[in-house]
């Protein structure tokens, strides 16, 4: 599936909620807030963090005119530096539940799509340091299935840098919101042919390649489901409270991304799309996915504890075919900026204007946004509250976003 096809299938204050297990509310039933980024992190204003002040201002009067010339219904966008949020700003409406506008302050769990991604290859690569598998096999050790149809040799970090060769999804879908399920979108991508030499070129593997990194890295926790192994590994370490790749509960305060047309009828259809797929199921709060920037921009470190060793973490944000011809520039399950020319990968990654050649990060389809620098130490994350009508101008909100704050980085910061 291309990620044009993809988007195409995506076209179908404090608040108190449950955790959740595997398929619905954890056993526990523990109640916690829904906490915004700065009530989390602490604020402060741009210019203490090293930003020009017009930095807020700039932001929200291009979101609001955006909104008001009904481009999108509403937007968010936080970003910080050195643990503080100097910008925070919500925009519009959003769909809820039952309403196709309700006013939006940014306090819901929401859908973050491919950002999915990033995540997921973090629990990939934690389990190769935890020597459970090692990326540059092929990935039939494994999953013995997978090795015919030309993909003997395929490896899991050709799985994450999207040059495996099995971009194209399987004719029947892969869902993934159930063990049966699971077990069917694998079986069925092991029974598919390669569509092009493994490590040739990279084209993005929009579902395929992240669920089969993940089955390899199941096979070898006892069957454990991938919502718990990256409870274990990512979640609870990071005290990342909000994120699943699973059905929330009922009472969750959710944003349904894109919008419906009858919400009250639709949303649970939309909200289970993706259910477990690794590659997009993820939803959480703003708030975790800036605890997950900050883990990484600070090189696998969090409150002092190392999770993501430096070898690991250098592999991870190394781009794989810097300065090669025809290749996007892929880290290990993100893109990371480098120093090469603009390209059509970059700008759709929000990333055309920056130059910092550390900043990497991901999107969600056309909604959402989330970047890292360790350079600067700076985390945004941004989402729309509906898809836009056209991917051109998804780009042209992501990478105004991103160029907003980083210009407004002072020289001397």
């Amino acid at each position: 599936m291309t990620r044009r096809a993809f988007v195409g299938v995506l076209g179908l204050g404090t608040l108190s909620l449950r955790t959740w297990g595997q398929h619905g509310a954890s056993s526990e039933g523990k109640s916690f807030p829904i906490v915004m980024p700065s009530a989390f992190f602490g604020s402060t204003t741009p210019t203490a963090a090293g930003f020009h002040e017009g930095v807020t201002h700039n932001l929200a009067a291009y979101l609001q005119s955006q909104v008001d010339a009904k481009e999108i219904p509403g937007a968010f966008v936080a970003a910080m530096r050195h643990g503080k949020i100097f910008l925070e700003q919500h925009f519009g409406t959003y769909c809820d539940r039952t309403r196709r506008e309700a006013p939006y302050d940014g306090a819901a769990i929401h859908p973050f799509h491919s950002i999915s991604k990033m995540v997921s290859a973090t629990a990939v690569v934690m389990a190769w340091q935890d020597g459970l598998i090692d990326i540059d096999v092929p990935v039939m050790k494994y999953i013995p299935e997978f090795g015919c149809g030309g993909k003997e040799n395929i490896t899991i970090r050709q799985l994450l840098t999207h040059s495996a060769g099995i971009p194209a999804t399987p004719s029947g879908g892969l869902a993934a919101g159930s063990e049966a399920q699971w077990k069917a979108s694998v079986a069925a991508i092991c029974a598919e042919p390669v569509q092009w030499p493994p490590g040739s070129k990279t084209q993005y593997h929009a579902l395929s390649g992240m669920l089969i990194a993940a089955e390899a890295v199941r096979r070898g926790s006892n069957g454990k489901t991938w919502n718990q192994i990256c409870q274990e590994r990512i979640f609870t370490p990071l005290g990342l409270t909000s994120f699943t790749f699973n059905e929330p509960p009922l009472d969750l305060p959710l944003a349904c991304i894109p919008r419906l047309a009858k919400p009250a009828i639709q949303w649970l259809a939309q909200v289970n799309a993706f259910a477990g797929q690794p590659a997009a199921g993820l939803k959480g709060t703003f708030t975790d996915l800036l605890k997950f920037l900050v883990f990484h921009s600070q090189k696998g470190v969090w409150e002092g504890k190392t999770l993501l060793r430096e070898k690991y973490w250098i592999d991870m944000h190394t781009p794989q075919f810097h300065g090669k011809a025809g290749f996007d520039s892929w880290a290990l399950g993100m893109v990371v900026r480098a120093d090469g020319p603009k390209s059509f990968n970059l700008g759709w990654f929000g990333l055309r204007d920056v130059t910092g050649p550390h900043v990497f990060g991901h999107v969600g389809t056309n909604i959402a946004l989330a970047v890292g620098d360790p350079d600067t130490d700076t985390q945004i994350v941004f989402i729309v509250t509906d898809a836009p009508k056209l991917p051109a101008k998804a780009v042209e909100l992501r990478n105004t976003v991103t160029k907003t704050v980083f210009d407004a980085l002072s020289k001397s910061a």
